[in-house]
């Protein structure tokens, strides 16, 4: 991809890289130059090459749903960003402590939200990833966002709306960038 200096298609590339190793793999194979004459002409259409990114997706999925379903406590960090369109962008994160010490640190989704970025249109974006995906939360120790009103609101805030939520755990802690800021005065 670097000599090009630009990006492959996906289906391009994958032709080059069976083109590139068909010379090590087939080495000794007495067939060789049919083999790799075959792979010049392999068909790799767009839906072909969908297929393969949405298996890759499940499969990267997979191992994350596997992580939290052995970790013994996990916190979820989440911050609004907007992109060029205007639409807010929430990335999720999820942080992994497992029984033997490990820590990992994964993203879990981003979510898109067109429109208001309120506390409830949060939450219940939060709420229907959780479900959708069948998370489990009865390990999810604490929630850390950067502070903005929509997340930190008493009555209609996303902390305020987890709190009161049955399915979130009770202890459940919060963290914001704005109690960090006034913890070591940086205000």
């Amino acid at each position: 991809m670097a000599k090009r200096k630009k990006p492959f298609k996906d289906g391009e590339f994958v032709e080059e890289a069976f083109q590139e190793a068909a010379d090590e793999l087939f080495h000794n194979f007495k067939n060789k130059s049919e083999i790799v004459a075959a792979i010049e002409f392999i068909q790799l259409s767009s839906r072909t090459v969908t297929r393969r990114v949405e298996k890759r997706s499940n499969d990267v999925f997979f191992q994350l749903k596997t992580d939290l379903d052995e970790c013994c406590y996990s916190s979820m960090q989440l911050d609004e960003s907007t992109d060029a369109t205007g639409t807010a962008q929430w990335p999720v994160f999820v942080r992994m402590v497992f029984n033997n010490f490990t820590v990992k640190e994964e993203l879990l989704k981003v979510i898109s939200l067109k429109g208001h970025t309120r506390g409830e249109d949060i939450f219940f974006a939060m709420k229907q990833l959780i479900l959708s995906k069948k998370i489990p939360i009865h390990e999810l120790v604490s929630i850390s966002t950067d502070g903005a009103p929509a997340l930190r609101g008493s009555t209609s805030g996303f902390i305020a709306l987890c709190q009161r939520d049955e399915s979130f755990n009770l202890s459940l802690y919060f963290t914001s960038a704005v109690s960090v800021w006034k913890v070591f005065k940086f205000e």
